[in-house]
């Protein structure tokens, strides 16, 4: 059997101001902001900032895009208090809240995942940044570690300075293809 995750893709950190926590990994890390997006399935407004050189990959049209070897910070403000990520920071305060992992066919994934004996928090892959398809599997069973799978397609490059202001519209450019397939089927809320 093959290896089922194929990469870190991210971390997701809770934070209670996504401007300032920007701010902070920007000017400390010199991370590139990538995306700024609200999800209201999930609750959050969340922000993705490019780790990592970059290196060439299929579809990778620009240095300094994470590549193999690259991933992102998933920054995530919650949209109101009693959504997941507002529980989650009420309960444990800022901090780390998931890790996203790689996977080449979320589907596949998820079915080998749950025979394994890992509760699945989503039963189909649902919407989630930049236009990828997005399962969560149960902290309980991961050592209290909330785990998300991530697909993508192909990366397509977004605009040239990767200032906030300038994303607007920029969802889904990560698969280059509009949503991904069963995008907006969502099952459970995530919860950390």
């Amino acid at each position: 059997m093959l290896p089922l995750l194929t990469r870190i893709d991210h971390v997701g950190i809770a934070c209670r101001d996504l401007a300032k926590t920007i701010e902070l990994y920007r000017d400390t890390f010199g991370l590139r902001v990538i995306t700024v997006e609200s999800n209201e399935e999930q609750g959050v407004r969340e922000a993705m900032l490019a780790v990592g050189p970059g290196a060439a990959g299929p579809g990778l049209a620009e240095p300094g895009l994470p590549g193999p070897g690259g991933g992102y910070v998933q920054l995530l403000e919650p949209l109101t208090p009693d959504t997941p990520v507002g529980k989650f920071l009420a309960r444990r305060g800022e901090g780390i809240h998931h890790i996203g992992y790689g996977v080449t066919d979320i589907t596949q994934a998820m079915s080998a995942i749950s025979e394994a004996g890992i509760r699945l928090i989503d039963e189909r892959p649902r919407h989630g940044s930049m236009g990828a398809s997005i399962a969560f599997l149960h902290p309980a069973d991961l050592g209290g570690v909330l785990t998300e799978l991530v697909q993508f397609v192909t990366v397509t490059p977004p605009p040239q300075n990767g200032r906030e202001e300038d994303l607007t519209g920029c969802i889904g450019w990560r698969t280059g293809k509009g949503q991904p397939p069963h995008a907006r089927e969502s099952s459970l809320p995530v919860t950390g």
